[in-house]
């Protein structure tokens, strides 16, 4: 039996193909993304809002909070996933 990263498993017909996972994130942009959530959390513990909108838990702040961390960390050319 034949192993190996981004190779394949198995000999003959029938083996199985498979390609190594890459990073979704680099690191700096995980960094960037991190350091805007936790900015955006911060105001909105203050505050109550983010940008416009006023979400009333903090789940739901939470998940706003990562949308405009992501955005930002894209608008400033990090390789980040696309918004789903």
């Amino acid at each position: 039996m034949s192993v190996r990263f981004g190779g394949t498993i198995g000999f003959g017909p029938g083996f199985i193909a498979f390609e190594a996972k890459k990073p979704k994130m680099t690191p700096k942009a995980r960094g960037v993304t991190q350091r805007k959530i936790s900015k955006v959390m911060q105001d909105w513990r203050k505050t109550g809002k983010i940008g416009t909108s006023s979400p009333k838990t903090e789940k739901e702040a939470q998940k706003q909070a990562i949308a405009v961390g992501m955005q930002k960390a894209r608008e400033t050319g990090h390789k980040v996933p696309p918004p789903k």
